[in-house]
């Protein structure tokens, strides 16, 4: 009976699960560019542009994290593996530029609220690591789906906190 109900609901799956995913993924970039751009023009305060750029940094992560995972993929049936950890390559090294250029942010006043967006954002680039690294060719595409979720709202969740973040630091500035 369950192979029925299974047979008979899967395509339906399918196609509700790629509507949601064509109206979640360009939701979650428009929030983040909203959100992103108004803590760049509205917060003068240095954690206020470090919490807007790492909002808006999805929107050139994502492109170069879709590309590597493809240009990284050996050909099928060659039975080569896919060197995952790549992807992580433009998530990492935007942290990483980051942590250089506002290390005074890091380090000041507010390094509380600086380091737990430091630490949402790399959940955000490990979370696209593990989207690939549990791909259903290799067993385990009831965890890649749950990663894939958390990938979608992430960048809302983190422009919610980045926003929740910026306006603490403005009150105490104030």
């Amino acid at each position: 009976m369950a192979d029925i109900i299974r047979t008979l609901f899967t395509p339906f799956l399918n196609i509700c699960g790629g509507l949601v995913f064509l109206i979640a993924l360009p939701m979650a970039f428009v929030v983040s560019a909203l959100v992103g751009l108004y803590l760049i023009y509205t917060r003068p305060h240095g954690l206020g542009l470090m919490a807007g750029l790492l909002t808006l940094k999805p929107l050139l992560t994502t492109p170069l994290w879709f590309v590597l995972s493809i240009a990284t993929s050996p050909p099928p049936g060659m039975g080569l593996p896919q060197p995952d950890f790549i992807t992580i390559i433009p998530g990492a090294s935007l942290t990483l530029i980051t942590l250089i250029v506002f290390r005074q942010v890091i380090f000041g006043p507010h390094a509380g609220a600086a380091l737990i967006l430091l630490v949402l954002d790399c959940a955000r680039w490990f979370n696209s690591y593990l989207m690939l690294l549990l791909r259903p060719s290799r067993g385990v595409a009831d965890l890649q789906g749950i990663f894939i979720v958390l990938g979608l709202t992430l960048p809302i969740v983190f422009a919610a906190v980045a926003l929740a973040v910026s306006r603490a630091a403005a009150r105490q500035i104030a």
